[in-house]
């Protein structure tokens, strides 16, 4: 009896070690050797015990799930400013007469503070932040933490004398849930577009809502709040005010009394040898493969932004 002899080899990729060069593996919240790191500022993320926390300047951030608590990876950004003062204390922000505010709570290093409407003042009483300056065709992310307090309906906007260059109600549910279907973005007549918006639950009563806009004017605004238009006596949480240039909200950047930048992280390889790769890069929760990578020096693909978990290094033609 005759057997047919297969002299074929199937590929490599996926099948063995050989293929592997250098492999990073960044959710166990350790910065692996072969690496170097830099940030030039403080940064903000969140670490495994579900609460916001301050990474000091040059150490790398290992995020985690806001309600969760799930290893996400290491948090590369870009640098980032906020435009808001006090972001993290308003305690620091003006008020109207009939309006107070007043620390609640803290999630890690991040705060809310109890804004309220007193007896005997009206829809309008507020809280509001210095004043914003915008540039006309530029897109700004917007992100805050909020929390039921009362309920009722809370107003938030980007606003001077003349107009409000947006605006949403906060349309509060009777128990501490909140989504978008609670949020009214259509309050405010020739506003820009509220886009993307989403309301994430961080614990059971405190949801960080993250959007963007792109400005139709160069001018002053306000960041403006308005804790209970539907009742006095009344307040709600707010907290970790931001609004940056860019199209996307990024982690928080504290401020005091002047915008505050977060500086860009800087992760590089450092250990390869000049040549020729084929890449893989998890991050965000996506796979992507880059082929045929000339290597020169220290190296980060260029995928590598966001929430990278893991990098793996081939041999150039071994991935395909």
């Amino acid at each position: 009896m005759m057997f047919g002899l297969d002299f074929s080899f199937p590929s490599l990729a996926g099948r063995c070690g050989t293929n592997v060069v250098a492999s990073y593996n960044f959710a166990s919240g350790t910065f692996p050797a072969g690496l170097s790191f830099a940030r030039a500022s403080t940064g903000v993320c969140v670490a495994d015990n579900k609460l916001f926390a301050t990474a000091a300047d040059d150490a790398p951030r290992f995020d985690h799930g806001l309600n969760t608590g799930a290893a996400l990876g290491l948090l590369i950004e870009s640098t980032a400013t906020n435009m808001v003062r006090y972001s993290n204390t308003l305690t620091s922000w003006y008020t109207s007469p009939n309006a107070s505010i007043a620390y609640a709570s803290a999630v890690g290093a991040l705060k809310l503070y109890a804004i309220k409407r007193l007896s005997g003042g009206s829809v309008q009483d507020r809280a509001y932040s210095a004043p914003i300056t915008t540039s006309s065709a530029v897109t700004y992310a917007v992100s805050l933490l909020v929390g039921r307090g009362n309920g009722g309906v809370s107003r938030v906007s980007l606003e001077n004398a003349s107009r409000a260059i947006w605006a949403f109600d906060i349309n509060w549910p009777s128990d501490t849930s909140l989504s978008v279907t609670n949020i009214n973005t259509a309050v405010a007549s020739g506003a820009a577009s509220i886009n993307g918006l989403t309301v994430e639950p961080i614990t059971t009563n405190v949801h960080r809502i993250t959007f963007t806009f792109t400005a139709d004017e160069s001018a002053g605004f306000n960041f403006r709040i308005q804790p209970d238009r539907s009742a006095a006596d009344s307040a709600n949480l707010f907290g970790a005010v931001q609004i940056e240039a860019g199209s996307a909200a990024t982690s928080h950047v504290v401020t005091t009394s002047n915008a505050a930048t977060r500086a860009a992280d800087i992760a590089r390889i450092t250990t390869l040898a000049n040549g020729t790769y084929d890449v893989r890069v998890v991050a965000n929760g996506v796979t992507t493969d880059l082929t045929g990578v000339t290597v020169s020096g220290a190296y980060w693909p260029a995928a590598g932004t966001g929430r990278v978990k893991a990098i793996t290094i081939f041999t150039h033609g071994m991935m395909s």
